[in-house]
C-alpha cells in the first residue's frame, strides 16, 4: 500500500465517521467535548465532580466549567453542590443527555457493523492491531 492510498483511506474512514457524527452533533449544536463529557459520565455511573471530570478528559477546569454550563443551558446534565462541600459541583446525564448519547451509540454501532460486514474474522483482528496502534481503540472494542 503506497501513501497515496493511505491517506485516501484516511480520508474515506473520517468522512464515514464524520457524517454519522454530524447527525448526533448538529441538532442542537453539540461539540465533541460536550459527547466525551457524557461518554465520561457514562463510564462513572453516578454524580461526577468537575476536577475529577477535568483530570479524566485531561482539559482544563475553566474548559469544563464553560462546557458544563452550556450542557446545563442544553438540559443536557443535572448538576449539585454537596452539602458539605459547597465549592464542589456534581453532575451526571439528563434523560436528554443520556438520549443524546445512545444517538452517539447507534452511530458508532452503524459503523462498526460496516466494518464487520467488510471483513473476514482475521482481516478484522489485523484492523483491531492498526487501530490499536494508532491508538484509536475505543471505538473497535466491539470487534473480538
Amino acid at each position: 500500500m503506497n501513501r497515496k492510498e493511505v491517506i485516501s483511506g484516511i480520508f474515506k474512514l473520517q468522512s464515514n465517521l464524520n457524517s454519522g457524527l454530524k447527525k448526533v452533533l448538529s441538532h442542537p449544536k453539540y461539540t465533541k467535548l460536550q459527547i466525551k463529557v457524557l461518554l465520561e459520565l457514562d463510564n462513572q455511573n453516578g454524580w461526577v465532580g468537575l476536577k475529577d471530570l477535568s483530570s479524566k478528559l485531561i482539559v482544563s477546569q475553566t474548559s469544563i466549567t464553560r462546557v458544563v454550563e452550556r450542557m446545563q443551558k442544553q438540559r443536557l446534565i443535572h448538576f449539585k453542590v454537596p452539602p458539605n462541600d459547597r465549592r464542589k459541583i456534581l453532575i451526571k446525564p439528563s434523560p436528554a443527555g443520556n438520549q443524546l448519547l445512545k444517538n452517539f451509540y447507534e452511530v458508532v454501532d452503524v459503523f462498526l457493523k460496516k466494518i464487520d460486514k467488510g471483513l473476514n474474522n482475521n482481516e478484522k483482528k489485523n484492523f483491531q492491531v492498526i487501530f490499536e496502534k494508532i491508538n484509536l481503540t475505543d471505538f473497535f472494542s466491539d470487534l473480538e
